[in-house]
């Protein structure tokens, strides 16, 4: 599992191919991710994906979080559905915390 420290900006980029292996672009894609906040809140932020040449991306800001592992999905939003998912650990100093 990849760690990232608090405080990074991460980039997820999201790209689909059909069954043969050709890119297909949706017509809109968004990245969910769960995590509890500096309070320990559970929290899910959704974020809408920006179409690329031949994807979507999106950037999220870790200060937000609390460290522990962090899950994530991306998934297109029309009729050809397409997903992604995955989890990281965010780390953190417990001294700035």
């Amino acid at each position: 599992m990849d760690t990232f420290d608090r405080g990074e900006t991460l980039q997820f980029t999201f790209v689909t191919d059909d069954i043969n292996g050709n890119p297909v672009l949706p017509s809109g894609a968004y990245l969910e991710i769960s995590y509890y906040d500096r309070s320990r809140v559970k929290t899910t932020t959704r974020i809408e994906m920006s179409p690329e040449t031949d994807g979507f991306a999106a950037d999220w800001n870790s200060t937000v979080a609390y460290p522990g592992i962090i899950s994530w999905v991306m998934a297109s939003e029309d009729a050809f559905v397409a997903a992604q998912q995955g989890q990281f650990i965010l780390a953190a100093n417990d001294a700035n915390l």
